[in-house]
């Protein structure tokens, strides 16, 4: 408490203790706005709990932020009142203001809006009745399970309009054949537009379904309004993960699977073959040659086995981050000699310079690629042999020791498979930087390579 004297002497003497008190006062508050925290916490889906992954956190009028980890998991260092921006596509956005260090848990609340209000979309912001055709968003957590050659099969069956198929599933170097908005042409190509982080007509062989973050499908006309005739079909925009501050972090993903053949050509065995020839057709009887071979066991494998293996290293500070990711993938197809290796290598640097006014955006990705292809006609020739016939003649030196008929277009299929060599090896590198730079108070100029 301050007592301030009538005198002269008295007010001057009781004006500089009121100065000093003031100054330190606002000493103090500005040393504890200026101490740093760290805070942590979880973020999830405010009804059902769940984790939600990818979350965007910033420091609320600056470039300072960080992204939730696959377990909703966050940390950050700020300043002591600092408010942190909570924004994920489809739910509200979050202000919170931080005062000391700790564990927090955030919950954000689903978007509802009316058809005047704006909802977001894969490619910026619309109205929703300025919306022509439908939009899906596709989060991890309705992503499907399992493992999948690319990316598409993290999708297939989960949007209305979107029919993801693959026709030769045994084989691993067959694709996923997509077909989005029906079909528009009988000559050129009908499935949509890939993007990937900004990368239209990316390859999706080089990319690993662990790495995605986010898939996003657009039908509308927009589309086709924003990329021209190449969204015609509509749009696939995939998003991978990003670089994350913090500590640094080590994730391993690890799966072994094996397929086997649902259904199958049932053919005659050799003792049905004999009996059908002895008793409806005796006059084919040199047909018979006394063996018994099953020409799809021969060709195939019991249980083709596959593996992938994917390391991912993340972490850094707010002016620097990355996140490294290394896959190395082997498939088995269900045909003998039939397989395929990926060796992948991704990495994402973030990178802020000129005291936040500069943001830089880098992607890497090398993808080494070794594969022996399916020949499908061994499988025809398979399914029309006679299963009396041996696989071996040593005699029949003509044919380096393989049994052989003659007929058109009749050929063992296990010489086919054993003497046609088939392989393939390809490599893949693609990089890209995008850079915005703040010009001022709500301009800024951005740049793509």
């Amino acid at each position: 408490m301050l007592y301030i004297a009538k005198s002269g002497k008295g007010k001057f003497l009781s004006s500089i203790i009121l100065l000093t008190g003031l100054i330190l006062f606002s000493g103090q508050t500005i040393g504890q706005n200026l101490k740093r925290i760290n805070v942590s916490g979880q973020v999830l889906e405010e009804t059902t709990g769940t984790p939600l992954i990818g979350v965007n956190i910033v420091v609320k009028g600056t470039q300072t932020g960080t992204i939730t980890d696959t377990e909703g998991h966050f940390l950050l260092t700020i300043s002591a009142g600092d408010v942190l921006v909570f924004s994920y596509v489809g739910y509200e956005t979050l202000e919170q203001t931080f005062a000391k260090e700790g564990s927090y848990t955030i919950r954000l609340k689903e978007t509802s809006r009316s058809l005047e209000e704006i909802v977001v979309i894969g490619y910026g912001s619309a109205s929703k009745k300025e919306v022509t055709g439908s939009i899906a968003s596709v989060k991890p957590d309705a992503f499907n399970k399992g493992t999948f050659n690319d990316a598409m099969g993290l999708l297939q069956g989960k949007v209305a309009g979107l029919s993801v198929i693959k026709p030769n599933g045994a084989d691993p170097q067959a694709g996923y054949q997509i077909l989005l908005r029906g079909t528009n042409t009988l000559t050129s190509g009908q499935g949509p537009l890939i993007i990937i982080d900004g990368v239209a007509g990316a390859d999706l062989k080089n990319l690993d379904f662990e790495d995605v973050q986010s898939i996003d499908i657009l039908k509308d006309g927009s589309a086709a309004a924003i990329y021209g005739t190449r969204g015609t079909n509509g749009v696939v925009l995939i998003t991978t993960k990003k670089a994350k501050t913090g500590k640094t972090s080590l994730e391993y993903t690890g799966q072994f699977s094996g397929q086997v053949a649902a259904k199958m050509v049932k053919n005659l065995t050799a003792d049905q073959f004999k009996y059908a020839i002895e008793t409806y057709a005796p006059d084919k009887i040199g047909s018979i040659y006394g063996a018994k071979t099953n020409w799809y066991k021969e060709i195939t494998r019991p249980i083709p086995f596959s593996h992938r293996q994917t390391l991912a290293i993340s972490g850094g500070t707010e002016t620097f981050s990355h996140r490294t990711s290394f896959n190395i993938i082997n498939n088995q197809g269900l045909l003998k000699k039939n397989d395929a290796n990926k060796y992948l290598f991704k990495t994402n640097i973030s990178q802020t310079l000129l005291d936040g006014r500069l943001d830089i955006d880098y992607n890497i990705i090398m993808g080494l690629r070794q594969y022996r292809p399916a020949n499908y006609n061994i499988f025809y020739q398979a399914f029309i042999q006679n299963p009396t016939q041996p696989v071996y003649d040593p005699n029949n030196t003509m044919y380096g020791g393989y049994s052989s008929l003659p007929g058109i277009e009749y050929y063992n299929p296990v010489a086919m498979l054993k003497e046609m060599k088939r392989i393939g090896k390809s490599n893949d590198n693609g990089q890209n930087v995008r850079a915005s730079l703040k010009l001022a108070q709500g301009l800024s100029w951005s740049n793509f390579l």
